[in-house]
């Protein structure tokens, strides 16, 4: 019986020191086939420098203006070394009495769509961010070879009395691994090789390493509905710091979010907040890591800083620096950039606060008059979610009123003069398609106008009655050079003067760039001067549809524009000509639109967002003629 027991003893040692040894190799060749990738996962966050866009830095010009909070936002998220102390400040806004350089916006390096993440390397982290997570969340991660025994055998015990996962028992290398290459599901195989890879990184990597690599990649929460990850990040978004200018109560409040960053949000769970925050300050000054024993907020002070962030939050300033890092362009800066998107974000927001919430977009595109081959635009859309190639080149919409101009200036082609009077009383036409009767969103008094002030203050019934005094043919042979999406026979279709027409964003900057590097091309050959052309005699605000809202600032400035709407006000159009750019500007409704109306216009809507932009892009006004007009071909730096 002895001897039985003795060799089923021997047995089980042979096949324990099998299974031991088939462990072993297990690991060894588990450990191979994933320590490439761990290397190279890992090789993304330690050892980083902050980065910047490869993209020509700004240069704000002298003489010009632009917003307090734009101009420190942006200052923010870059290594521009610029203090605003230094600028002169009137209201909201700076003016600038010298150029101003400013630095490109850093790298993003988060790849998930809504996230900002700025890398650093382990000197940028302050030293009581580190010290702090360690003391409240892994007190052994200096001497424990990535898994704590000791935590793993007390969250087992709570987890048998509660016969849930109650209790992780996670190092911060483990917590790292689980952001880095799993998910957060709890299961046994999971966490096994949470801990494999947690032993294979602690072997290779230093502790400063690691948690270079924790404070880089872990998840801070979302603001504006951007996620934040990485702590140069969330120290930007949540308290507008570089990290090394954080106070102590600051950081006791990121290493509170760290337990549960959706859970403790200063946004919608404030108060649990300002509690974690308390105990979480009080342990670190008890383990003596708080140099300041009175630097303690009071409720009054967290409250005052909830709100201020609230109102970021709000405002959608970190949503618009997101969507500034992900474009670029050589026609714009950086910083244009960052003010256009912000135009839109304030017209919008206004918009919606008189009309009910609609499924409202914007599309622009920005590009020099002169280019015709390998050009630089820069192109706008709202919607990060779709394409925005198809959205600007390909999606059409009824323009309204913008091709005013073009078919003006063809009549004058055919000899009618801008101080002709023209009879403003109703007109009929006789169409196949039945009798058509144009009519104007404003009636003014007069029975009679000039030719001019109608073309200024858009009016529909003199345009008509003009065109077939002159013959819609003689129109149509030159407009369909302008616009090849023209219906014809014109005689039948007249109201696509008037705007019946639909064009995309590009096929509406096509046309306004070949229409004026032809009226340009006529000025060079003499037939009539700068000062006589449209393009002239449109840049007078004060006479044009803009009149009521143009601002002070703009309001001598040097531009050609012309504001578009159509009857139901759900497509919104300003395109313009600087003397350099052409801007083409939509703002609408998208989706159904079956039964939907608005009250806007293109003056209150497209023209606003260009006049934002012009106003507080930190440059001066360009000169309003043809200099730049004549083709040429730009090569794309």
């Amino acid at each position: 019986m002895k001897l039985l027991n003795k060799k089923i003893t021997v047995k089980l040692i042979y096949a324990a020191v099998l299974l031991a040894v088939f462990f072993f190799f297990y690991l060894s060749f588990y450990l191979f086939s994933v320590s490439g990738h761990i290397k190279k996962v890992m090789g993304n966050h330690i050892d980083k420098e902050l980065e910047n866009i490869p993209i020509r830095a700004p240069i704000l010009e002298k003489d010009s203006r632009v917003r307090v909070g734009a101009l420190e936002k942006y200052i923010l998220h870059s290594e521009s070394d610029v203090s605003t102390q230094t600028l002169v400040r009137e209201g909201s806004y700076y003016v600038l009495t010298e150029d101003l350089s400013l630095s490109a916006l850093y790298k993003n390096s988060c790849e998930a769509l809504y996230c900002v993440q700025y890398r650093a390397g382990f000197e940028n982290i302050p030293s009581l961010l580190w010290r702090g997570l360690i003391g409240i969340e892994d007190s052994r991660f200096v001497s424990h070879p990535g898994i704590d025994l000791k935590s793993i055998a007390r969250a087992l015990i709570t987890d048998i009395k509660e016969m849930r996962f109650a209790q992780g028992g996670s190092t911060i290398t483990q917590q790292l691994v689980k952001n880095l290459f799993f998910s957060n599901e709890r299961k046994l195989i999971r966490k096994i090789k949470e801990a494999i890879y947690a032993l294979y990184i602690e072997s290779q990597y230093e502790k400063d390493q690691i948690l270079a690599a924790y404070f880089n990649e872990v998840f801070w929460g979302t603001l504006s509905g951007v996620k934040i990850k990485g702590f140069y990040a969330a120290s930007l978004a949540f308290f507008s710091k570089r990290p090394e200018k954080l106070q102590e109560y600051e950081v006791a409040i990121l290493v509170s979010l760290l337990k549960g960053p959706n859970y403790y949000s200063p946004i919608f769970h404030p108060e649990r907040l300002k509690e974690r925050a308390k105990v979480v300050f009080e342990t670190l000054k008890e383990k003596d890591f708080i140099v300041d024993l009175n630097s303690k907020w009071s409720d009054k002070k967290f409250d005052l800083w909830v709100k201020n962030l609230k109102k970021n939050h709000e405002q959608n300033w970190l949503k618009d620096i997101y969507k500034t890092l992900e474009r670029q362009t050589h026609v714009v800066n950086q910083f244009e950039s960052f003010v256009f998107q912000r135009a839109v974000t304030n017209i919008v927001t206004r918009i919606y606060e008189r009309v009910e919430e609609k499924d409202f977009a914007v599309k622009a595109l920005i590009g020099e008059v002169g280019c015709y081959q390998n050009c630089d635009y820069f192109s706008f859309y709202s919607k990060f979610e779709r394409s925005k190639e198809k959205a600007i080149e390909e999606e059409r919409h009824q323009v309204g009123s913008i091709l005013k101009p073009i078919f003006y200036q063809i009549l004058l082609h055919n000899g009618v003069k801008l101080t002709d009077l023209v009879e403003t009383k109703p007109i009929t036409l006789n169409l196949k398609s039945g009798k058509w009767t144009p009519k104007d969103s404003s009636q003014g008094e007069e029975e009679e106008i000039t030719v001019l002030r109608a073309l200024r203050k858009s009016r529909n019934i003199p345009l008509v009655r003009i065109a077939s005094e002159v013959g819609f043919k003689k129109i149509e042979n030159e407009a369909i050079l302008y616009l090849p999406q023209l219906k014809v026979p014109l005689a039948q279709y007249p109201s696509q003067m008037l705007g019946a027409v639909e064009l995309s964003v590009k096929d509406v900057f096509d046309t306004y760039r070949q229409y004026i590097q032809t009226e340009c091309q006529r000025i060079e050959d003499g037939e009539y001067s700068f000062e006589e052309s449209l393009m002239y005699l449109l840049s007078e605000h004060d006479e044009t549809t803009i009149s009521k809202i143009v601002n002070s600032k703009l309001k001598d400035a040097p531009f050609f524009g012309k504001t578009g709407t159509t009857n139901k006000g759900l497509d919104n159009w300003y395109v313009a000509f600087d003397g350099k750019y052409i801007y083409a500007i939509w703002f609408g409704i998208e989706g159904s639109r079956e039964g939907e109306k608005l009250r806007l216009s293109g003056a209150s809507s497209s023209f606003q967002i260009f006049q934002d932009f012009q106003v507080y892009r930190g440059k001066r006004f360009n000169e309003l003629g043809c200099m730049h007009a004549m083709p040429k071909t730009n090569i794309n730096l």
